[in-house]
C-alpha cells in the first residue's frame, strides 16, 4: 500500500512538471494573384509602337471600338492566377474561405465592390456569377471557394480556368483582391470589409481598362 502510493505520489509530480500543452494555430496561410494578358488578346496584338506606348508595371488592356476589334478579331481579355493556402491539407477545421473582391474605379463603399463567386458543386466550375453585395453580412455566400470545398495546402489556379473578357467593363483602374479569411473577417460598415488586419492573408493585383480615368474614351470597353 505504501509502495502504491509512493508511485501515486510520483506520477502527480511528474504531470504537474510536465509542459503545458497549447491548441496550435495554423500560420501558413498566404495568397498572391497575378494577371496577365493571353496570346491572342487585344493587348498582345498592339503594334510594337502600341506596345510601347502602353504601361509596363500595370496590365492594361486597350479597348478598342467595336470595328476595330471586329476587323482585328481580338478581344479585350486578361487570366488572373491564384497560389494559395486556406489552411492545411491535414487538419480540415484550419481552412477557410477564400474570396475574390473587384472594386471598380471610383469605388467610395462595400456596394460599389463586387465578389466573384462559383459554382463548387460543378466540376467544370460553371455557372459563374458576379454579385454586387451591399451589406457585408452577405459575404458569407459570397466565396469565391468556400472552405468546406477546399482540401487545403498549397494551391494553384486560374480564376474559371481561363481568359475572362473584360468588355462591358468601365473604363479606369480596377483592382482584384484576393481574401482568405472567415464571412465574420469581412463583415464590418460600409467600406471597411473588416480591414486587412483581420484577414488570415491577402493580395490585390491592378489592371487598367483602356484609360486610367473613369469615364474616357469610351467610356466602357467594347
Amino acid at each position: 500500500m505504501r509502495f502504491t502510493k509512493n508511485l501515486l505520489a510520483a506520477a502527480v509530480l511528474a504531470v504537474a512538471a510536465a509542459p503545458a500543452v497549447y491548441a496550435q494555430t495554423y500560420s501558413g496561410y498566404n495568397v498572391v494573384i497575378t494577371a496577365a494578358t493571353p496570346k491572342g488578346s487585344a493587348a498582345d496584338k498592339l503594334t510594337a509602337a502600341g506596345k510601347k506606348a502602353t504601361p509596363t508595371s500595370t496590365k492594361f488592356t486597350p479597348c478598342l471600338a467595336v470595328a476595330d476589334t471586329m476587323s482585328t478579331g481580338t478581344i479585350d481579355q486578361m487570366t488572373f492566377t491564384l497560389k494559395y493556402e486556406a489552411g492545411s491539407a491535414t487538419d480540415s477545421a484550419t481552412v477557410k474561405n477564400l474570396y475574390l473582391l473587384l472594386t471598380p474605379p471610383n469605388a467610395t463603399a462595400i456596394g460599389n465592390v463586387f465578389s466573384i463567386t462559383r459554382d463548387d458543386t460543378n466540376l467544370i466550375n460553371t455557372p459563374i456569377a458576379i454579385g454586387l453585395f451591399g451589406a457585408a453580412t452577405t459575404l458569407g455566400t459570397k466565396a469565391y471557394t468556400l472552405a468546406e470545398n477546399n482540401p487545403g495546402g498549397s494551391q494553384t489556379e486560374v480564376v474559371f480556368g481561363g481568359a475572362i473578357p473584360l468588355e462591358g467593363l468601365s473604363t479606369g483602374l480596377w483592382t482584384l483582391t484576393a481574401v482568405i479569411g472567415d464571412s465574420a473577417d469581412l463583415n464590418s460598415t460600409p467600406g471597411a470589409l473588416g480591414g486587412a488586419t483581420s484577414w488570415e492573408a491577402w493580395d490585390s493585383v491592378s489592371f487598367l481598362v483602356g484609360s486610367p480615368f473613369p469615364g474616357g474614351s469610351p467610356a466602357n470597353c467594347s
